[in-house]
């Protein structure tokens, strides 16, 4: 199976035709609060982790001008942020003890539920897997673990359902419903796309020097890293990345 691989230089080239290629920036924005452990996209708001403060900003999601923020459930170390439509922001702590993920009101902070997290810690990373943008038809959270190189499937009522492992550590994870695609990274220049097997598909070179926020959103990825900004990232809907599409789409790259 091929898999496409673009670097920033290569989407620059030639601008005129290359805007809407897999990697090319967009935009780009000031960190909420100057440090991002997580990011998260409702479909107005854009979610913002900083584990250094224990703080979750809620902020504009084309400028990063910040509309609120509140406390961070387990304090400092969180990280993680995923959400599900209907008002629900789900948050980890895989750093820290007791290594729990918090299912929360996203507009006040406050905890609904929480659950254990997998048995290990650096389970750091989580993304709603959905049908649509802003976590519409979420059926489970998806968690990376970074340490183990695992993604588990956790159940809306805290029970793992599977897991499986991938070839990277994902310090954070975005799901890309229109691709059926699990995008992430940590320390790398490369932001990693893999289907829901732990086949690596899809890849390509990002601006932020790491990977510690990242989430999606109507063919855009948001990606933080250690640069002190947020970066809009194009990630088209047609990478046709199923199986039964793979002639197609060999036809359509070569």
């Amino acid at each position: 199976m091929r898999r496409w691989i673009l670097t920033a230089a290569c989407v620059f080239v030639a601008a005129g035709t290359a805007f809407g290629a897999l990697g090319t920036v967009v935009g780009s924005f000031p960190i909420p609060g100057g440090n991002c452990a997580g990011l998260a996209r409702a479909n107005a708001v854009l979610f913002s982790c900083n584990n250094m403060q224990g703080r979750i900003y809620l902020c504009n999601y084309l400028t990063g001008s910040i509309t609120g923020s509140y406390s961070a459930s387990g304090g400092i170390f969180a990280s993680g942020l995923a959400y599900q439509y209907g008002r629900y922001l789900w948050q980890n702590q895989g750093i820290a003890s007791p290594y729990y993920i918090y299912r929360k009101n996203a507009g006040t902070g406050s905890v609904i539920n929480s659950y254990r997290l997998p048995p290990n810690r650096y389970t750091t990373g989580s993304a709603p897997l959905a049908t649509g943008d802003g976590g519409q038809g979420t059926s489970h959270i998806i968690l990376s673990n970074f340490d183990l190189r695992r993604i588990f499937y956790m159940t809306t009522t805290g029970s793992i359902a599977r897991s499986h492992a991938v070839s990277q550590p994902l310090f954070d994870v975005a799901y890309d419903w229109r691709n059926r695609l699990i995008w992430g990274g940590r320390n790398s220049v490369t932001c990693y796309g893999y289907n829901t097997n732990g086949s690596l598909i899809a890849s390509f070179n990002k601006p932020t020097g790491g990977i510690y926020g990242v989430t999606y959103h109507g063919e855009y990825l948001w990606v933080a890293g250690n640069t002190g900004y947020v970066y809009r990232i194009h990630c088209p809907g047609n990478l046709g990345v199923t199986p039964t599409s793979m002639g197609k789409i060999k036809a359509m790259f070569n």
